[in-house]
């Protein structure tokens, strides 16, 4: 878990505090990324992103955060873990990027530079991100969601000028926003017991709906959906391959998940309700990881 926080303005907007603003909400997310923070200003001091890190993925300062292509016109600050780096990173290489770190970041960076918003399209895993391009003259941002909203990321534009961050408490942090109670939001909330995209509990804070994209450009938005649960079934030709597949998908999804470069924790009992599918052993197999640890009671931690 990291946090991500940005303010862009528009053209002719002036925010001579901006950097002290954007320090305000990294900071509100200390507890989102205690192993490192970064912050990154623009040349012309419109633009700014912040990042609070927790480091899963090369744990040097090669993986410092925001972090920036070679010749830093482009920057990205992330959230999230992409299950499937290792096969990306040598389809970018053959594009021609070389990497300076193993990290997953630097894959949606270089991913981004080749492909530019299709990146998405590629990505397996959980997300937020914001990708500042400072290239051809006419900066823009582009923010992007997982497909299931795993990773949270809200947004709002206010007297020319838009923020965005994983928290709606870093976002007011900034000092720049209303607290304004949504009515939407709040019947939502009351209906449901949470409220739902993209409403959030505040008047004129947004959240960005999973699946989602988000292009900013000199104060203009575009919200665009790149990806909808598909609606065509698969009926297997007998119960003993549905539960070959079950076992399959659940034993892939389980080891994508332990990729890391620390030591990983688990709840071995959770597992015990999927014996009923035929399928604890599949992930018991994967659980069973050199690296995990048993509990998180603090035995072997």
């Amino acid at each position: 878990m990291c946090g991500i926080a940005g303010i862009a303005l528009n053209p002719n907007r002036a925010l001579p505090d901006l950097q002290k603003r954007l320090l305000a909400m990294r900071e509100a997310m200390t507890h989102r990324g205690p192993d490192d923070a970064g912050l990154y200003i623009s040349p012309d001091g419109r633009m700014g992103l912040a990042n609070r890190r927790l480091a899963i993925r090369d744990l040097t300062p090669a993986g410092h955060m925001p972090m920036s292509n070679a010749d830093g016109t482009v920057w990205i600050t992330y959230n999230g873990e992409i299950y499937n780096t290792e096969e990306i990173r040598p389809e970018v290489e053959r594009v021609g990027f070389a990497f300076r770190s193993r990290s997953d970041t630097e894959v949606i960076l270089h991913g981004y530079e080749a492909w530019g918003a299709e990146v998405v399209q590629r990505l397996r895993g959980m997300f937020a991100f914001a990708i500042l391009d400072l290239r051809g003259g006419k900066p823009s941002l582009f923010l992007a969601r997982d497909r299931l909203g795993i990773k949270p990321l809200y947004y709002a534009q206010v007297d020319g000028m838009f923020l965005f961050a994983s928290e709606l408490k870093a976002l007011q942090a900034s000092g720049l926003l209303s607290r304004e109670i949504s009515p939407a939001g709040l019947v939502g909330y009351l209906m449901f017991g949470s409220v739902p995209n993209p409403w959030t509990i505040y008047e004129g804070i947004w959240a960005l709906p999973p699946a989602s994209t988000l292009t900013w450009q000199d104060g203009h938005v575009e919200i665009q959906s790149y990806w909808k649960l598909p609606a065509e079934t698969v009926e297997p030709r007998s119960y003993k391959e549905a539960v070959e597949q079950v076992r399959f998908h659940l034993q892939d999804a389980v080891r994508s998940h332990l990729v890391s470069d620390v030591p990983l924790g688990g709840i071995p009992e959770r597992w015990a309700g999927l014996q009923h599918g035929g399928s604890a052993d599949a992930a018991g197999n994967e659980w069973a990881h050199p690296h995990l640890l048993n509990d998180f009671r603090g035995e072997g931690v």
